[in-house]
C-alpha cells in the first residue's frame, strides 16, 4: 500500500529537482556577469533595473543642464535622494571615460561628463 502511494511522488521527484537545479543554476551562471553600474546582481528585479536607469539618465540630464559638470549636493536637490545615496550613485558612474572625479583645492568634490562639456564646446563654437 505504501508502494501504491509513493510511486506517483517517484514520477515527479526528478521533475521537481530539474526545476531546483534550473532555478539554482541560473543563479549562480550569471554570477559571473557584472553590471558597471548596479554590481554583481544581474538578475535584479527588472522594475528596479528601469529605475536606476532612470536615475542615472536624470543624472546624466542635470550633468547636461549644469555644463557637464555636478556635485552631489546637485543630485540631492534635482532627484529628491539622500547625499549618500547621491555620493554612490555618482562613484558607480565614475569610469574615467564618461564620468571623471575631480577634487579642487578647495576640497570641492565635482564629478565632470567630458562627453557632456565636448558637446556643450561643440554647439557654442558653432
Amino acid at each position: 500500500m505504501f508502494f501504491f502511494f509513493g510511486y506517483p511522488i517517484i514520477f515527479l521527484l526528478p521533475f521537481f529537482l530539474v526545476l531546483l537545479a534550473l532555478r539554482a543554476g541560473g543563479r549562480s551562471l550569471g554570477s559571473s556577469h557584472r553590471h558597471p553600474l548596479y554590481g554583481n546582481d544581474a538578475y535584479m528585479d527588472s522594475a528596479l533595473q528601469r529605475q536606476l536607469r532612470g536615475i542615472e539618465a536624470r543624472i546624466f540630464r542635470l550633468a547636461y543642464r549644469m555644463n557637464g559638470v555636478i556635485t552631489v549636493s546637485d543630485v540631492v536637490v534635482d532627484l529628491g535622494i539622500g547625499s549618500e545615496e547621491a555620493q554612490a550613485f555618482l562613484d558607480r558612474l565614475v569610469d574615467s571615460n564618461r564620468v571623471r572625479i575631480d577634487v579642487a583645492d578647495d576640497g570641492v568634490v565635482t564629478y565632470s561628463f567630458p562627453e557632456i562639456v565636448h558637446r556643450l564646446g561643440m554647439k557654442d563654437s558653432r
